[in-house]
């Protein structure tokens, strides 16, 4: 094989805790993360050496500040592998949105390289090797509905997620992760919103009642500056949603529909003011698609 295309699936998170920071500077999290059906996809094609990149969106770098040639270079450098890459990125997934698209495309490359070049390194040394890079890469590559704990190296898969739609919002601001989690304060920590959804979630209640306990610590941060992501709430609750949250660091919103033809009425009405996103909850968070050679 020579080539392979790959399915990068974006992350929402339902939930996020910040539980405290450590030493090194690093944030202690708890979040409940979901992939979702919208994607970026990924090409990689061998090559005699080195590491190209070519993305279809101007605003995302093409060079080595760019996740998915850290992933490449770093793969490289850990196997010893002597072949190159070109890859090459179909953008669908908002840049800087909370919604890790630079992340699952890096996840990609990790594992585009990995079956490409024979590597078959377990999924486990994979994601070691992903944290180096960011730390929800460790949940990109696995997928599904995962509580993330420490700084993304602690991952335990829960039951998949009921068959719900969620629109998501995609916000034109772009936040930065690191500006974000400078304006916490330590008044933020401690929070108990991923304990409240699995207590929900594994007692069975329903999609309504789990969307009652949706949260994110993130959220007050960001939302003092982007006064987009309240206006977006609300028009997603007044819209049919049972529950609206902030992804991430933002500032996309998203908002959980039981009834697939009100969120698609909510498309409809908002979809020329806002990039406006239907999606699916999915198992997987890279999908190797047909077409490989």
């Amino acid at each position: 094989m020579s080539r392979i295309r790959l399915r990068a699936n974006a992350k929402l998170n339902l939930t996020l805790d910040v539980v405290g920071r450590r030493e090194d500077g690093y944030h202690c999290l708890r979040s409940v993360m979901q992939s979702v059906s919208l994607a970026d996809q990924v090409t990689l094609t061998k090559q005699v050496s080195g590491i190209a990149l070519q993305v279809d969106s101007s605003q995302v770098p093409t060079n080595e500040d760019n996740l998915a040639w850290k992933a490449a270079a770093i793969f490289r450098e850990r196997t010893g592998i002597k072949g190159g890459v070109l890859i090459e990125i179909e953008k669908r997934i908002p840049v800087s949105a909370g919604l890790a698209g630079g992340t699952t495309d890096a996840a990609a490359v990790l594992i585009g390289l990995n079956i490409l070049y024979g590597k078959n390194l377990p999924l486990s040394k994979l994601q070691k090797i992903g944290l180096k890079i960011g730390a929800d890469l460790p949940f990109c590559l696995q997928g599904g509905t995962v509580l993330v704990e420490g700084i993304g190296e602690r991952l335990t898969a829960l039951p998949p997620f009921p068959d719900v739609t969620l629109v998501v919002a995609g916000l034109k601001e772009k936040v930065s992760t690191t500006w974000v989690y400078r304006g916490l304060t330590s008044d933020a920590y401690g929070t108990a919103f991923s304990s409240n959804f699995i207590r929900a979630f594994k007692a069975g209640k329903s999609a309504e009642e789990i969307s009652g306990v949706l949260g994110n610590t993130l959220e007050s941060v960001t939302a003092a500056f982007v006064p987009g992501i309240e206006l977006w709430k609300r028009r997603l609750l007044d819209g049919g949603a049972h529950g609206a949250l902030m992804s991430g660091s933002g500032p996309a919103v998203f908002g959980l529909f039981t009834e697939e033809e009100r969120a698609r009425e909510f498309r409809k009405r908002w979809e020329l003011e806002e990039k406006i996103f239907l999606v699916k909850p999915v198992k997987a968070g890279i999908l190797e698609m047909n077409g490989g050679a």
